[in-house]
């Protein structure tokens, strides 16, 4: 499979899993945006790395829980690579881990925006142009530890719903 003449996203790009899905979109021919929220270092070693491969890439600073900043990199992304056709969520962070009852909202609410309302957003801003484009795919990564058999609820009530998010809106 090629993805030649594609531009991809990859949200949380800069190092781990995303760095590895950001390299193998480009080794299958896609232009890569890479998304970090502040391994500045990491992103820009992704970008280069890519353009080892002869492909187009650019790094941009938003935290996907950042609307407005979302908004900003998707335009910039446009500019400068045109139409992202393929969108990677992959982004995500850890919850604090802890019981319910011991659980600030304001914690679950962190979440809840990483994990489900900033891929929504993000979402939104690419749909319109992959409506228009020969093709057009979202990947939603995911956790293991949302899987009802692990009963993840045990141990991070806050993590699980959230984190689970993209797995039930795809």
């Amino acid at each position: 499979m090629t993805l030649e003449g594609r531009v991809a996203m990859v949200t949380g790009g800069g190092r781990g899993i995303g760095r590895a899905i950001a390299l193998g979109l480009a080794e299958d021919g896609a232009d890569v945006a890479v998304n970090y929220r502040r391994d500045a270092e990491a992103a820009a070693e992704t970008v280069a790395a890519i353009e080892k491969l002869g492909r187009r890439a650019a790094a941009y600073a938003a935290s996907v829980d950042d609307l407005d900043a979302l908004e900003a990199m998707v335009a910039a992304c446009r500019r400068e690579l045109g139409a992202i056709d393929l969108l990677v969520h992959n982004a995500g962070i850890a919850s604090r881990g802890l019981p319910v009852a011991e659980t600030d909202p304001a914690e679950l609410e962190r979440v809840m925006r990483v994990h489900a309302l900033g891929p929504h957003a993000l979402s939104q801003l690419v749909i319109p142009e992959m409506r228009k484009a020969p093709r057009g795919d979202i990947v939603m990564i995911s956790s293991v530890a949302t899987t009802w058999r692990r009963r993840p609820w045990r141990r991070s009530p806050s993590r699980w719903p959230p984190r689970s998010a993209p797995t039930a809106s795809t």
